[in-house]
């Protein structure tokens, strides 16, 4: 019985609270004991994941924690900062992908609607839906206010595609309206003119102006030089912004001075286009005057200089130079064989001159000289020649040329190397036959051609019936194109006719292939037509398909006169609207309005207002901002931001728990706040909250605390930091009442003999009365 009761004891006395494992405790921090178990790892499920971070370190699928994210509108998509933890937090979810977390219409899964808003979160507004320019219609004709275009995905009440009305205030204006007629000076029908058609698209009607044929002639045109009453005002070339500088020629030599002038289109009486007279008050003075000589100390010719004028400028005065029109012949020149004394020395062609040549005696007089005797001289001296090639300078029968009596005669008189009867050609005519004894071609029976020689040896050279004379056509105007009218065979050009027969008007030098066309009702170039495009001074002329009085440069052409649907300004950036031109609008619609190369600018009348989101969180200062069409870098639209120097201060930041307005909504740590914990209420004041009791707020509220451990929240004597006591209460708070380790407990001892009387040494404490054991 003794050895049964002991184990019982033992085991009353080692009762596990609730809760245990039954595990051994930890090793003590006594220093006396001896620690030898393995260190506990660091990642017990080995899934690489730190037992410190992961959320279930005994199952190796579970990882760290997620980085949740609000989600305000409950579309199942979040934004914000986030916060990382194992499980999703009460309305939050993992993607952060929500551009407008207070929308629920707003997410990436969002069709993208007509509201200028960006439903998809794809940072483009509106996208790939289709683009409707409209205009105000104030006046509610159906024609919109150019100046108001504006673009969206639909056309507002209010508003039409049409913006082509002159006067959006007045419904009698629009185009199509009825114009009465020139007494009426309202544009009814916005065309730019009053009354009746403005056939020239001036901006003035024929009734109005006084050539309705030409843009630059209106009432408002620019008077110029051109016989033209270009204002309208009756009268021709008076006060032209173009004209001549006319200058007094008070000694009526021909040259004006300096000291009077008017601006007039034509020299008004004895004025002159000249301003080159050194004195205008004598006729002797004038740059075409003559200067005497070098003692004439007056600079009569005005150039500068007195007498000694330098004409051909080669360094000499007129007085010291024997020519002073040719730079080339000074005292200075060199002489050369040009009938000029070139070095002023009074003689002409020396001997001596450098391109001299050399004569050789012809001492038998028969026009060739031999080799004996030779000199040099620009013309030939007396008895000399300028060849050498007398085979007998002795006798004058015998030269080159000269005739060989017959074919008997053994004399080579011509000093060809042969006699006679030689025929060197083989042309079957003997030297003294054949008119050429080197050439077969030539012969008495040959055929003429325009060879430059005597084919037939008749005696004349490239006669007009020779076989392949060309003809030849009458160039009476010198301009180089013959008339086809008039012709002429001959192997070379006659006179005043030339190889071409393509002159249309061989009286005009300027008619001709090689003329210029020009607008002047003249075949100039002579290709059959007249005034073409193509003709030299032809206007450029610019499409103006819109009709604003402005021509594109990009389509243009050359005509002698206006096309109809062109114009002389090339200024227009677009011609496809009548609403851009230099004299347009600028908007904010990715179009050069007003063409001055730029787009958009900040001065366009429906520019919106941009605000600095210094912290890039997409919300604006409403205290800085800028007027701009597009957003400048660093603005946004929205101007809703509370803080700009913090990003994550924004109406769609996430409110936490930071004494921060994070929302802007006006208040701090709202109860609604991501991270804001949760409390308990602690009713009987012992520092430990009732789990069925609790309220989410930033800061404790009054009566609560962080804990909810209180098993018993209506008494202060029950919480997980009291003492077990044995009164049938759990005083600890954890799960078990009045265990063998209450502290009022007391000890019991084994009574195996029954006898009332327990054994000493098998104690143990217990709030009841083991079976078997006695308090003694």
């Amino acid at each position: 019985m003794r050895l049964l009761l002991l184990p019982a004891l033992l085991l009353l006395g080692c009762t596990p609270n609730a809760g245990d494992t039954g595990k051994p405790p930890p090793p003590s921090n006594d220093s006396e004991t001896t620690d030898d178990s393995t260190p506990p790892t660091d990642d017990a499920d080995g899934d690489g994941i730190p037992t410190d971070t992961d959320c279930d370190d005994n199952d190796a699928a579970v990882g760290g924690p997620t980085d949740w994210y609000a989600d305000n509108d409950a579309d199942g998509y979040g934004a914000g900062s986030g916060t990382s933890a194992c499980d999703a937090p009460t309305g939050a979810v993992a993607d952060a992908t929500d551009c407008d977390d207070l929308r629920a219409d707003v997410s990436p899964a969002a069709a993208e609607v007509c509201d200028n808003t960006d439903n998809d979160c794809d940072a483009a507004t509106d996208e790939d839906l289709v683009d409707i320019t409209s205009y105000s219609d104030a006046d509610r004709d159906s024609y919109g206010d150019p100046a108001t275009a504006s673009t969206a995905c639909s056309v507002p009440d209010g508003r039409v595609e049409n913006g082509e009305d002159c006067d959006d205030t007045n419904d009698n204006f629009h185009p199509g309206a009825d114009e009465a007629d020139c007494t009426n000076p309202n544009d009814y029908n916005c065309d730019g003119s009053v009354g009746y058609a403005d056939a020239d698209a001036d901006g003035y009607a024929a009734c109005a102006e006084c050539d309705d044929t030409n843009a630059a002639i209106s009432p408002v045109g620019t008077e110029l030089c051109n016989g033209l009453d270009d204002d309208c005002d009756g009268n021709t070339d008076e006060d032209s912004s173009d004209p001549g500088v006319w200058y007094l020629d008070a000694d009526a030599d021909g040259y004006g001075g300096n000291d009077t002038n008017v601006a007039a289109c034509d020299a008004p009486a004895g004025y002159t286009a000249s301003n080159t007279d050194c004195d205008d008050t004598d006729a002797t003075y004038h740059p075409d005057a003559e200067e005497l000589d070098c003692t004439d100390p007056n600079d009569y010719n005005c150039d500068g200089s007195v007498g000694f004028a330098d004409a051909d400028a080669d360094g000499y005065a007129a007085c010291a130079d024997c020519d002073d029109t040719n730079a080339a012949v000074s005292p200075a020149g060199t002489e050369l064989c040009n009938g000029l004394d070139d070095d002023c020395d009074g003689n002409t062609d020396e001997d001596d001159v450098i391109d001299a040549v050399d004569w050789y005696l012809d001492a038998d007089a028969d026009g060739h000289g031999g080799d004996d005797a030779s000199m040099r001289a620009c013309q030939v001296p007396d008895g000399y020649a300028a060849t050498n090639t007398d085979c007998d300078d002795s006798d004058p029968m015998y030269h080159p040329g000269a005739d060989e009596p017959d074919c008997t005669d053994p004399n080579d008189y011509n000093c060809d190397g042969s006699v006679g009867y030689d025929d060197n050609d083989d042309d079957g005519y003997a030297a003294c036959e054949d008119c050429d004894d080197n050439d077969s071609n030539a012969r008495p029976d040959g055929i003429e051609t325009c060879n430059g020689a005597d084919d037939d040896c008749d005696g004349a050279t490239d006669e007009d019936d020779a076989i392949d004379a060309g003809t030849w056509y009458g160039d009476s105007d010198a301009d180089g194109y013959g008339d086809p009218a008039v012709s002429s065979p001959a192997c070379a050009a006659p006179s005043g006719f030339i190889a071409d027969n393509t002159d249309c008007d061989d009286t005009s030098p300027a008619v001709s292939p090689n003329g210029v066309e020009l607008c002047n009702g003249v075949d100039d170039d002579c290709d059959g037509s007249s005034d073409e495009d193509s003709a030299n001074d032809a206007g450029i002329w610019y499409a103006d398909v819109d009709g604003d009085s402005f021509g594109v440069i990009a389509d243009s052409i050359a005509a002698c006169s206006q096309p109809p649907g062109y114009v002389a300004n090339d200024q227009d950036c677009d011609d496809t609207s009548g609403d851009v031109s230099p004299d347009g609008t600028e908007s904010c619609n990715g179009i050069d309005d007003d063409c001055d190369g730029e787009t958009d600018e900040d001065s366009a009348t429906d520019a919106p207002t941009w605000y600095a989101d210094t912290d890039e969180d997409s919300f604006g200062d409403a205290a800085d901002s800028a007027v701009a069409c597009s957003s400048p870098a660093g603005y946004v639209a929205d101007d809703q931001d509370c803080d700009d120097t913090s990003s994550g201060v924004s109406p769609d930041a996430i409110e936490t728990c930071n004494s921060i307005d994070d929302d802007c909504d006006g208040d701090s740590d709202e109860n609604s706040a991501l991270d804001a914990p949760t409390w308990y209420a602690d009713t009987d004041g012992d520092s430990f909250g009732d789990a069925a009791d609790s309220t989410v707020a930033c800061s404790s509220p009054a009566g609560y605390v962080a804990s909810d451990q209180d098993c018993d929240d209506t008494s202060p004597s029950v919480s997980p930091a009291d003492t077990e006591l044995c009164n049938g209460i759990d005083d600890d708070c954890d799960g078990a009442t009045d265990e063998n380790s209450a502290a009022d407990a007391p000890t019991w001892y084994a009574d195996d003999d029954d006898d009332g009387f327990g054994d000493p040494d098998t104690a143990g404490p217990a709030c009841a009365q083991p079976e078997g054991a006695v308090s003694d």
